[in-house]
């Protein structure tokens, strides 16, 4: 199975297949714009490092990244112009286990008492 995508020059209009990916997803600095496709939330298997930061991307996070349910370690929509509030579906992440970074964006509201069973983040 693909274990690694690291994009030179990515964009997020193609389709994204169920889970093949396992590792590795970064998209940093790439100057991507528009909207988080939900289609990634069908990576249900992933369980490396997501990290979609430092772009362009000015939408609300799909609840279905909540799906990422084995991930591991780092998920990162840090430094974007995500908008919107944090959806529910993210504290579904419980086997987390380093980073959860959502900095640097206009996301409103409370934190949702969900993310509080992201208890084994340490960073």
């Amino acid at each position: 199975p693909l274990r690694e995508f690291l994009a030179k020059k990515p964009f997020f209009c193609a389709p994204v297949s169920s889970a093949v990916m396992s590792s590795f997803f970064w998209t940093d600095s790439m100057s991507l714009t528009g909207a988080i496709p939900t289609q990634l939330g069908s990576l249900t298997g992933f369980t490396g490092q997501f990290y979609v930061g430092i772009n362009n991307i000015s939408s609300t996070i799909p609840t279905e990244l909540g799906n990422f349910e084995n991930i591991l370690h780092d998920f990162s929509l840090a430094r974007l112009k995500l908008t919107g509030t944090l959806p529910t579906q993210l504290g579904r992440m419980s086997e987390l286990t380093s980073a959860f970074r959502m900095y640097s964006n206009k996301i409103s509201a409370m934190i949702p008492t969900q993310i509080g069973n992201l208890v084994k983040v340490n960073s």
